[in-house]
């Protein structure tokens, strides 16, 4: 048997619109989980280490 994998995208792409789907409206939940994933991705590619 193949193992299983998820259908559920992870970080950003979980945002992404598939070409010619309908976009639906943005709400405040919606913005502020991609705010909170945009974040999340940046702090991992940075390694966590900001300089400043």
């Amino acid at each position: 048997m193949a193992q299983h994998e998820t259908d559920e995208p992870s970080g950003l792409a979980r945002f992404a619109i598939p070409e010619g789907a309908p976009v639906p409206p943005l709400s405040a939940d919606l913005v502020s989980d991609f705010e909170a994933a945009a974040k999340r991705q940046d702090e991992e590619l940075q390694g966590g280490d900001e300089e400043e």
